[in-house]
């Protein structure tokens, strides 16, 4: 496919309407596809069981994108207009998860035109940071770890 058939497809898919994301409600009263939710966005915060998140999504037959946070995209593995024109087709679909380290204003929620759902996990504050302390410790290529192992950093700093 050319860069301009490519960048065609996308405008295609962006033209599209956007669809809602499914409510707490509808979950609740399990008002969601017949076939099952096949779409859902998983925002990851730093040391709050993402990866243990991931890993249940997968036990359930769910592809994982991983958001790559230098290219801002979800799509090294699959091209976007290849991904969006697979939901065009009906149910059962194969059934994906969207995660990583982005936010809710993402353009891929402008351009998802079927229902899907957003989660995330969140942990008590404290445990978190402290959680996140000694991963810092532990890992060498983590921007703060010479300042917690050379320059004396406490968890209070």
């Amino acid at each position: 496919m050319t860069v301009n058939e490519d960048r065609a497809t996308q405008s295609e898919a962006t033209n599209q309407s956007a669809v809602a994301r499914y409510t707490f409600q509808q979950l609740l009263e399990r008002r969601v596809e017949k076939l099952g939710l096949d779409l859902v966005f998983h925002i990851h915060v730093p040391k709050a069981s993402g990866g243990t998140v991931n890993v249940l999504f997968r036990q359930n037959n769910f592809l994982v994108l991983d958001f790559d946070m230098t290219t801002a995209d979800f799509f090294a593995n699959i091209p976007e207009h290849q991904f969006l024109e697979a939901y065009r087709a009906p149910p059962p679909r194969q059934s994906y998860l969207l995660s990583g380290h982005f936010r809710l204003d993402h353009p891929i929620f402008r351009r998802t035109c079927v229902p899907h759902l957003v989660i995330t996990t969140l942990r008590d504050p404290i445990d978190r940071m402290l959680s996140n302390y000694n991963f810092t410790l532990r890992m060498p290529h983590n921007p703060w770890h010479d300042d917690i192992v050379t320059r004396g950093m406490s968890f209070v700093d």
